[in-house]
């Protein structure tokens, strides 16, 4: 069995408010905010995410910090195994926009399998690869490249990323030293840094007059700081062996 980590989690320090990203009218009050609560008696713990349920993991709400855009998720699979395919479904809020997939046979050494990026110019920004156009696609069995595919806002919920690592490599049909090596791992992170929120964690209320700050604005800044990430992950070896469920 699987082991699975966070390095935090909604409601681990005591409840919290979260709010679904919902559409919205610019300049218009939002309604039904459809808020919840992260207590003893709902949680969503690191486990939900890969015990084969419809429960999620859910991570704090950037309410309380603009740190928690930045998560990092640890499964141990026990064992090495080739990694054929990964599917992370999000659960009640967006995919996540910028992180990083990554792999380790030790726990220690980690190196990249994919990036993503909210734009194709923070793949060059950000990671300094030059982005990918369209689906992700692949010229070398070990390449490791920047995709913006995945991390669109919509769906609001419940979207999939579907990070192939073996189909569309040169040596897919009769994988080479160097595939078996690339998707070779013990150890899968998910280094998140940063959520989608439709930018509104990019306003501020730090007004130099607050008669001037917009209410309906301050209220809607308000209820999208509490957004946060959760999703469920499915990883499958090369043999097509499902041993993790959803993260």
């Amino acid at each position: 069995m699987a082991d699975i980590t966070a390095n935090a989690t909604c409601g681990q320090d005591g409840p919290e408010m979260y709010c679904k990203l919902v559409e919205h009218v610019a300049g218009q009050p939002v309604r039904n905010p459809q808020c919840r609560k992260c207590n003893l008696k709902k949680q969503h713990p690191i486990e939900y995410a890969i015990d084969g349920t419809n429960r999620w993991w859910q991570s704090p709400s950037i309410k309380n910090g603009m740190d928690y855009h930045y998560v990092t998720i640890t499964l141990d699979l026990k064992q090495v195994f080739q990694i054929a395919y990964m599917i992370l479904k999000a659960a009640n809020s967006p995919r996540p926009g910028n992180w990083i997939l990554e792999r380790s046979l030790d726990g220690v050494t980690f190196t990249p399998w994919q990036y993503y990026a909210i734009t194709d110019t923070e793949c060059l920004t950000r990671f300094n690869v030059v982005p990918g156009r369209g689906p992700p696609s692949y010229t070398r069995d070990d390449e490791v490249i920047c995709t913006s595919f995945y991390s669109k806002i919509h769906p609001l919920e419940n979207g999939e990323i579907h990070t192939s690592l073996i189909n569309g490599r040169p040596s897919a049909d009769d994988p080479s030293p160097t595939l078996l090596n690339f998707t070779s791992a013990r150890y899968i992170r998910l280094q998140f840094q940063r959520i989608r929120t439709l930018n509104a964690d990019l306003m501020t209320l730090a007004q130099n007059d607050p008669r001037e700050v917009d209410r309906i604005v301050t209220r809607r800044v308000s209820l999208f700081n509490q957004f946060s990430l959760s999703f469920c992950l499915s990883v499958y070896s090369s043999f097509l062996f499902r041993f993790s469920h959803n993260l």
